[in-house]
């Protein structure tokens, strides 16, 4: 039976975790745009004391509000997965600024960028990262700083109108993975090289690997991956679109996550 939390106007339909969710990878995505105007309040009683502080140094109202509708988002999705108060969820930083929760066995990472906002959630460590594919960026500048000498020449011998998104493909697997390893770019991104969608790391248990899996995005012009650590075959990937018209969305032939607006965030 699911249950009904109560967040201040808002009411959430939480559906109790399946055994099968331990096995598997979700992914929301949401288009910041697309969330009802009238869910902030309640998202913004819903964050940490020092969330509403970040929130609020920002000077711009469009980042005070991005912040807001994330890390609502964020707790919302929490609270389905932890079967807690939104409020009640508690996110720590490490001391590389990753956040994490205290509940063990549930793991996320959220990634945004011109307003498209993607979080994973899974029983195993994860990162995710997307970017924009802009292809008026100067490639040249930042291609031997990211990029080991076999993935330049991967590149170089990409056709010329790919280049473009072929190095975002590149920067967004990277940083997926460093998020993953919770340094972020603290850490060389030369320290291992990508070959085939392969993640080669020197040192790593035999046993245990990276796997690395393109995203299925929304919106187009955008790219990215999603990294985690597994022993044996892949895990299946799920999408979830949060958005505000109260239809089901799909992503492929996959079925996902439903809101209704501005009343329920129903499990599908």
């Amino acid at each position: 039976m699911a249950c009904i939390i109560p967040i201040y106007e808002m009411k959430i339909e939480v559906a109790p975790t399946r055994h099968d969710d331990l096995n598997k990878v979700s992914v929301y995505q949401a288009e910041l745009a697309r969330i009802p105007a009238q869910w902030l309040e309640s998202f913004y009683h819903s964050l940490s004391t020092e969330e509403r502080s970040r929130a609020n140094r920002f000077v711009k109202r469009e980042d005070r509000v991005g912040h807001v509708i994330t890390y609502g988002l964020l707790r919302l999705i929490l609270s389905h997965h932890c079967q807690l108060q939104p409020k009640e969820i508690q996110i720590h930083r490490s001391a590389w600024g990753r956040p994490y929760i205290t509940k063990r066995d549930i793991h996320f990472n959220l990634s945004h960028t011109k307003k498209l906002l993607v979080i994973a959630i899974a029983h195993h460590e994860i990162g995710i990262d997307i970017e924009y594919v802009d292809t008026k960026f100067a490639l040249q500048e930042v291609i031997e700083l990211v990029l080991t000498k076999a993935e330049q020449c991967a590149l170089a011998h990409t056709p010329i109108d790919k280049q473009q998104e072929k190095f975002f493909e590149y920067w967004t697997a990277k940083e997926a993975v460093l998020k993953l390893m919770g340094t972020g770019f603290r850490r060389d991104p030369k320290t291992f090289q990508i070959i085939d969608g392969q993640v080669h790391l020197s040192g790593m248990d035999n046993q245990v690997r990276i796997v690395l899996t393109p995203l299925r995005l929304t919106k187009r012009h955008f790219t990215g991956y999603v990294a985690y650590t597994h022993r044996g075959s892949q895990v299946p990937i799920v999408y979830k679109v949060i958005h505000d018209s109260g239809t089901l969305e799909k992503v492929g032939c996959i079925s996902e996550f439903v809101t209704s607006l501005g009343a329920e965030i129903m499990s599908a």
